[in-house]
């Protein structure tokens, strides 16, 4: 537990994303970083050797784009993916751009996806046959309502290349967002986030699996009678049991967060400890 090292990089960042991934050397770290003073997102992807040193020039496996910082996660062979929102040709209406950059921090492809609505990715995790799933959340709006819907969740498979597998909308009637996803071995794809269930900002979990074709396979919302949220998930090795690490909000006066953390069988049961 004592510390063997310790480095800062980069500046003051207003919204930050960052992922890490091990390497026989060390260790890469992917991270997006957004600043208050400029519309640019920094897209950092440096590896980091046993001591923590970094390359001569670190700026060489970074670039600069003019988008929101939104989610990154670094790739098994070194290099990372980075989605973001990128603004439609429709006023009102955003698309999802991902980057996929490789171990030198060289685009090695764009792809753009999402619905005719304005859509924000929040989560973005490699597959096991080297593409990837990106999920967010599409804003589908009433018919004949104007400024009335739902926020829906919203997953995309992209293969090696960049391109598009399926897509995937769940549509809801109260707001719903994606935190984060898992895939499996097999290409189950898990994804969890909040449904909101009142005007006070309070939340229950919502939690899918899809297949490997995108087609929901159960979809339950559990939580408890205070404001829950979805921090992180996570596919067992040798199966499709998943973990869900998760906060609830203690009620008032103190209105403190505790842990919460379960797992559920391939079935969508909770495993008794």
């Amino acid at each position: 537990g004592n510390q063997v090292w310790a480095r800062a990089l980069g500046r003051a960042a207003g919204k930050f994303s960052a992922h890490f991934t091990a390497t026989p050397g060390g260790i890469i770290l992917a991270a997006a970083a957004a600043y208050p003073d400029t519309p640019a997102t920094d897209l950092w992807l440096i590896p980091l050797g046993p001591s923590g040193e970094t390359p001569p020039d670190p700026s060489q496996y970074g670039g600069r784009y003019p988008r929101a910082a939104a989610t990154v996660a670094a790739m098994p062979d070194g290099g990372a993916a980075f989605a973001a929102a990128t603004r439609a040709p429709e006023p009102d209406k955003s698309d999802i751009i991902i980057y996929r950059l490789d171990s030198k921090g060289r685009e090695l492809w764009t792809s753009i996806t999402g619905t005719q609505n304005l859509d924000q990715p929040t989560a973005v995790v490699p597959a096991p046959d080297g593409g990837l799933v990106v999920a967010g959340y599409t804003f589908t709006p009433s018919p004949g309502l104007a400024d009335s819907g739902s926020q829906d969740f919203f997953i995309a498979r992209l293969d090696d290349s960049g391109k598009k597998l399926w897509t995937r909308t769940l549509p809801a009637q109260r707001d719903d967002r994606i935190a984060a996803i898992a895939v499996t071995a097999s290409g189950t794809v898990l994804a969890a986030g909040a449904t909101f269930t009142g005007t006070a900002g309070d939340a229950d979990l919502k939690i899918v699996l899809l297949d490997s074709s995108g087609e929901p396979l159960w979809n339950i919302k559990t939580g408890t009678p205070r404001d829950d949220r979805v921090t992180a998930v996570a596919a067992m090795p040798g199966g499709n049991d998943f973990v869900i690490a998760a906060s609830t909000r203690m009620p008032e006066p103190d209105q403190s967060h505790d842990f919460w953390i379960f797992r559920l069988d391939d079935n969508g049961k909770c495993i008794t400890p």
